[in-house]
């Protein structure tokens, strides 16, 4: 896999767990029933690529399926706590501590895996920054359990960075559709404890949002994301992240939400590293191109 290819993939994934909670709103499930879908149908149809398509169906060895299984458990208590630190801070708040989401990860790859961050992806979280801290001086700072629920979201977060340098490590030699297969899967069990009853979607439409938090918001989502990690840092996959908010604004946006201009500024801020990752790549095709157009023929 090429750098531009595992970027692109990374991008479409972070799209589409942005706009997992659009779906949810849209839908009408709770936060946890859209959870229990998107694990479970995810799980399932992932499991199904891999027995129908995959070229290699070799199994992990047993510590790294284990592990794997044992890291969708994190995964779900990492939802859990990720979903009552934002009840606990609101909305807007909530959404501007995902900025230290990137950081935490940042951190932990270059403490555990001796990454280093490059200069754009720099550049990208100190633009990102700014950004989350536009959000944050919009937010509630009046609210009765303000600590508590920043502590969940930097729990939350500490979870997800140990989640992303173990997939890191494993989907250099095990198939990524396998690895996001089993984490899906050991994830199941801790959103089931949560989920409100009945469980079966009830309509035709319900169905389909299911389906969509299943197989787009999940599945697909996170075999990309953790197929992108075969050649990208996880410093840079972590920092793309951060776009699930402007992705989530964006989704708000078209199902009748407004945006403040705080908002809108605070998502182009965030939005650099889209911008920077477009710009490179341009600039990478141009090189090329003139290249090609300077080299004479054999």
């Amino acid at each position: 896999m090429t750098a531009n290819l595992a970027l692109l993939n990374a991008h479409i994934a972070v799209f589409f767990m942005g706009i997992a909670g659009v779906l949810a709103v849209a839908s009408g499930f709770d936060a946890w029933l859209a959870a229990g879908y998107r694990v479970s149908f995810g799980a399932v149809i992932l499991g199904l690529y891999w027995l129908v398509f995959a070229k290699d169906r070799r199994l992990p060895p047993w510590p790294i399926a284990l592990g794997a299984f044992a890291m969708g458990a994190v995964l779900g208590v990492h939802w859990f706590a990720f979903f009552h630190g934002m009840k606990l801070l609101g909305v807007m708040l909530g959404s501007a501590s995902i900025g230290l989401e990137p950081l935490i990860v940042a951190l932990a790859a270059r403490l555990v895996l001796k990454e280093r961050l490059q200069t754009k992806t720099l550049w990208a979280m100190g633009f990102s920054l700014i950004g989350f801290a536009l959000l944050a001086m919009a937010g509630n700072w009046e609210r009765e359990h303000l600590w508590l629920g920043f502590a969940w979201m930097v729990f939350s977060y500490l979870l997800f960075a140990v989640l992303v340098l173990c997939n890191r490590v494993w989907v250099q030699k095990e198939s990524p559709v396998l690895i996001t297969t089993l984490e899906m899967a050991g994830a199941i069990p801790v959103t089931l404890l949560f989920c409100s009853s009945p469980w079966w979607p009830q309509t035709p439409v319900a169905w389909a949002y299911a389906l969509g938090l299943g197989l787009l918001c999940t599945g697909l989502a996170y075999a990309l994301y953790n197929a992108s990690m075969q050649v990208l840092a996880a410093p840079t996959v972590g920092l793309l992240l951060s776009l699930e908010v402007v992705y989530g604004m964006i989704g708000g946006w078209v199902i009748g939400d407004s945006l403040t201009s705080a908002e809108l500024a605070a998502a182009v801020s965030i939005s650099s590293i889209l911008v920077i990752d477009i710009g490179l790549f341009l600039r990478r095709r141009y090189v090329q191109r003139l290249e090609a157009r300077n080299t004479p023929p054999r």
